[in-house]
């Protein structure tokens, strides 16, 4: 209903464009409250065939994740910012909808096999946390799940992500995440915390791919999203028309699944967000004047060239890292493309805005690009360097043992609040991907 009522009434005066109550007005706001999901037993079944795709055999992550997401939400706390759970959130809701008499009909549409069970349904049980509902035996004494472990949930950020004019519930390329979309619009439906954000967009209702690590809210009027590789390129135009927003599309690597899709994987892999008009991304591979110049790409030209790489097709990755981080703009209300802008590249738009922008890896040496490119950039990007939020504008968290990046951003003015976070690292994501803010001053 919330959801309705507000879609219809996005004519009116008091939701024209510039005058919405801005719940995030920009990603770097001092953060008010915030959403997340330490990682609980969902993470270590090893069995997921319930209402998902088959997952089998997944080996979890290492419980010593648990430790370092506390250490991030002590951070939050810390920095003035209320702290929701995911699972607190989805008991309420479970309880909500239960009191509305709405829970077994919600069951009966997602999960059929949990309907006869609704008075007993918790959030452990919704999240596959609960074991007894997993390891279990039909009548026939097959093996015979009544849930699936929601085991990549602790990214907070992917199912769902805050805007000025209201929540955008996200649709997973990953079809085994689809549980956590879903868990999503029902916590947003559904918790009493929850209930004064509008559902302003559903990626499922729009048929499109998108993933909430590939959004960022720049200003009140302009948000970045990344496509081609988990958000569809589609997503864009039809963001910019339901949120009446200016949508910058930021290219990244598509097609054939390859490790640059892994290394690129959310625009907030590669940038994101430090300091008011202030942004922090990688050298090269977003500069125009550097396309096909970069070193990754001079690298691969020259071991493509060796005997022993012709079954690799390293060439096959060049035309994806020439146009990484392409921008096009799509204007709020029409979706409608603005060909005036160019062919530019990310770092090229946000400069000609008055950005400032900070390098991870910091400024490269005029000599031995190539040298820093391999043992700085691309060693500090794979831990999760550029994949920061901020607390407020010049202060981010990040994850510890990226000395080179971590000056940057301090001889930019930026203060770090850095933790451990090692083994959450290894699951390709940062303290971004963690949490999902709900408010920002």
């Amino acid at each position: 209903m919330r959801r309705r009522d507000f879609l219809a009434a996005a004519g009116s005066p008091a939701l024209l464009r510039g005058r919405t109550p801005a719940f995030i007005a920009s990603d770097v706001g001092p953060l008010r409250r915030v959403l997340v999901h330490a990682p609980g037993e969902e993470t270590s079944h090893g069995l997921g065939l319930g209402y998902g795709p088959i997952r089998l055999l997944s080996t979890g992550i290492d419980p010593r994740a648990a430790i370092e997401h506390n250490a991030l939400v002590d951070i939050l706390r810390r920095a003035g910012a209320e702290v929701l759970f995911f699972r607190d959130e989805l008991d309420a809701a479970v309880k909500s909808a239960r009191a509305a008499g709405v829970l077994s009909t919600w069951l009966r549409g997602w999960a059929p096999q949990l309907a006869p069970h609704s008075a007993k349904i918790d959030a452990s049980v919704l999240l596959g946390a609960a074991a007894d509902w997993l390891f279990r035996n039909d009548d026939d004494g097959r093996f015979s799940p009544l849930s699936d472990p929601a085991g990549s949930l602790y990214w907070a950020r992917d199912c769902a992500f805050m805007t000025p004019r209201g929540v955008v519930i996200g649709r997973f390329a990953n079809e085994s995440r689809t549980v956590e979309s879903i868990l999503a619009r029902f916590l947003y439906e559904w918790s009493p915390a929850l209930k004064k954000y509008p559902i302003v967009f559903d990626a499922a209702e729009h048929d499109v791919s998108l993933e909430g690590g590939d959004a960022m809210v720049a200003d009140e009027n302009t948000l970045l999203v990344g496509v081609g590789n988990r958000t569809s390129e589609s997503a864009a135009p039809k963001l910019a028309r339901a949120l009446n927003m200016d949508v910058v599309a930021v290219r990244l690597p598509s097609g054939t699944r390859s490790p640059l899709q892994n290394i690129f994987l959310h625009l907030d892999t590669v940038c994101t967000f430090v300091d008011t008009r202030t942004a922090l991304t990688l050298p090269w591979f977003f500069d125009k004047s550097e396309s096909g110049r970069d070193p990754l790409s001079h690298m691969l030209r020259g071991m493509a060239a060796k005997p022993k790489a012709k079954d690799h097709n390293l060439e096959s990755h060049l035309p994806a890292l020439a146009r990484l981080g392409s921008v096009e703009l799509f204007l709020a209300a029409t979706g409608k493309k603005d060909d005036t802008l160019g062919d530019i590249k990310l770092a090229d738009f946000l400069r000609a805005r008055g950005y400032k922008i900070v390098l991870v890896g910091g400024h490269p040496p005029a000599a031995d690009r190539d040298r820093h490119a391999a043992e700085v950039v691309l060693k500090e990007l794979r831990r999760q360097a550029s994949n920061v939020v901020a607390v407020a504008p010049g202060k981010v968290v990040a994850y510890q043992g990226n000395p080179h990046t971590a000056k940057a951003l301090a001889s930019a003015g930026v203060e770090v609040i850095a933790f451990n976070g090692t083994e959450l690292a290894r699951q390709n994501g940062g303290p971004h991907c963690l949490t999902q803010p709900l408010e920002r001053g």
